[in-house]
């Protein structure tokens, strides 16, 4: 079974302040609080302004970062990678 997915940080949460984050500091954040290794793709780069006032699951929180920068997350056994979205449509056709 996937560490990513196990019971115990599955339903786990996280309550965030950022402003004028470098994406990657804020999804290490992210990951740190739970425990989950990240791998970033070179094209992962941006801005991102973060403030969840009230805790949110953690999955929650990396997409609602992610999406608006047009970035994802695949989950493998061992870690998550964060990519473009257009590289896993690349990806998926090859």
């Amino acid at each position: 079974k996937s560490e990513i997915n196990s019971k115990d940080i599955k339903n786990m949460t996280v309550s965030l302040k950022f402003s004028n984050a470098d994406v990657r500091t804020v999804i290490k954040a992210i990951t740190d609080v739970v425990g989950v290794n990240v791998v970033f793709d070179p094209e992962v780069k941006g801005t991102v302004n973060v403030n969840f006032k009230k805790p949110v699951f953690w999955k929650k929180a990396l997409e609602a970062v992610l999406e608006p920068l047009g970035f994802t997350y695949v989950e493998t056994e061992d870690y998550l990678r964060i990519l473009p979205k257009s590289k896993i449509i690349t990806e998926r056709r090859l």
